[in-house]
């Protein structure tokens, strides 16, 4: 049985994906990442085809309760001596060139316990000596979601918090920012929880 945290079952980093689109998204020419956690070792592959597998970090495994299109694997751990459970991206070396900068999708279905902690999907930050925390994609240990971007020098674009968390339940969570139509919103389970109009839209950080 699969306890503690269940998270990043599957995320997405890419602009315009439809709901029908399960068999062609590691061929969609935009995708950055698509983990479907069939498969679950020392590495999570990366299916996107531009070859971002995750390496595993504590204890993170396989786990047979996934949903119907995907698999999934359960990430322990909590803040103390043994850290999180995480997939490292490698984010020194990720490609310039796979960093989205104006537009980004991320999307991922989540299934929490209630811990007492923040659940993150996605975590990233820039180079030093700036190393700003531009992504905060995260289920809140207060109760509801947070979609948060920043630009480099720790500006903050948008901050949603909003929606409510039903724990132990699998819940799609997707955050979608586009620079051209100043919007970032928030969907759980395919609905708007929260959109908000940025004025003077900038660029996501990328360094």
């Amino acid at each position: 049985m699969c306890k503690k945290l269940i998270y990043l079952v599957s995320f997405v980093l890419v602009l315009g994906l439809t709901n029908n689109a399960f068999a062609e998204i590691p061929r969609d020419p935009n995708l950055v990442l698509y983990y479907s956690f069939e498969e679950v070792g020392k590495i999570v592959p990366d299916e996107s085809g531009k070859g971002h597998d995750g390496a595993v970090c504590g204890d993170v495994t396989k786990c047979p309760s996934g949903i119907k299109y995907y698999g999934a694997a359960q990430f322990q751990g909590k803040r103390g001596p043994t850290g999180y459970s995480y997939l490292d991206l490698n984010g020194p070396d990720f490609p310039a060139q796979d960093i989205p900068k104006s537009a980004i999708t991320l999307a991922v279905w989540v299934k929490c316990q209630n811990t007492g902690d923040h659940h993150a999907t996605l975590n990233a930050r820039t180079k030093p000596p700036d190393n700003t925390w531009i992504i905060h994609a995260e289920v809140r240990s207060g109760g509801n979601y947070r979609w948060l971007l920043r630009t480099y020098g720790a500006t903050t674009i948008f901050d949603i918090q909003a929606g409510t968390v039903k724990w132990d339940e699998w819940t799609h969570y997707a955050g979608t920012y586009d620079k051209t139509t100043g919007k970032a919103v928030l969907y759980i389970n395919g609905e708007v929880i929260e959109q908000r109009n940025i004025k003077n839209p900038p660029n996501i950080a990328a360094e």
